[in-house]
């Protein structure tokens, strides 16, 4: 939105904030909604809701190291920085960005790998690809 038009979408959407939907937490998009204002007209507004934190899409049970990812990524939510990655079927790999929380998984997933107690899930960020 152009700077010059801010004052006035304060005033007509008593919710706005300064910065952007990922400033605030809100990475995932979830729609659009169009709006109509006096004099300005129709207003196209892109909705996004903040990700949950640890997504669990795996098919497999997630044992203890998916419990830890999950209890990491609330930490790091709480704090500010949500994780934006999900649990979803695999072996015990961090696909792509998935931050402190990711690493930590794979770490543990190798360590109960190497005991004989293979990990069924990945975590993977939404941007990749198998």
């Amino acid at each position: 939105m152009s700077c010059s038009y801010v004052k006035y979408a304060k005033a007509a959407e008593k919710g706005l904030v300064d910065g952007t939907c990922a400033d605030q937490g809100y990475t995932e998009q979830t729609g659009t909604q169009t709006k109509t204002y006096p004099v300005i007209g129709d207003i196209v507004i892109t909705t996004f809701d903040q990700p949950t934190l640890g997504d669990n899409m795996c098919s497999a049970n997630i044992g203890k190291c998916g419990k830890a990812y999950q209890a990491c990524c609330i930490g790091y939510g709480a704090t500010g920085y949500p994780c934006g990655c999900s649990l979803s079927d695999g072996d015990g790999s961090s696909k792509g960005d998935c931050g402190t929380c990711g690493a930590a998984y794979q770490i543990c997933c190798d360590g109960f790998k190497k005991d004989g107690f293979a990990c069924g899930c990945d975590v993977t960020d939404g941007g990749f690809l198998a």
